[in-house]
């Protein structure tokens, strides 16, 4: 996974939503999560070079986790967590990867890291 990947990554979250949902009535909690998905795909080429490296470095160090983050972060994307835009959503995910790989007691499933 790469920076660059979570525009598609935002637009198969929405297409994922219309394929479960259909297409009828939204709700409003609904219709805010797919328009943050939007805004989120739709200023994915304003995060930051630096930003962009940093991440990219801890996405190397396990992608597999990279993109389990990427995955959670989408799934709380609701009443209290609505990133400004795709930088505040990269910037999220690398702490929270950072804050991970920190970790003695292991990573959000609980299981020692080694």
């Amino acid at each position: 996974m790469r920076v660059d990947d979570l525009e598609d990554r935002f637009e198969r979250a929405q297409d994922q939503f219309w394929e479960r949902h259909g297409f009828y009535d939204l709700t409003d909690s609904e219709r805010k999560w797919l328009e943050c998905l939007e805004r989120l795909k739709n200023t994915v080429d304003i995060v930051p070079a630096a930003l962009r490296d940093h991440a990219a470095e801890l996405i190397a160090v396990d992608a597999t986790k990279a993109r389990q983050v990427v995955e959670n972060m989408i799934e709380q994307i609701g009443p209290d967590y609505f990133p400004a835009n795709a930088a505040s959503f990269v910037m999220a995910m690398a702490q929270s990867l950072e804050a991970q790989a920190s970790s003695p007691f292991g990573d959000y499933r609980g299981e020692k890291q080694e």
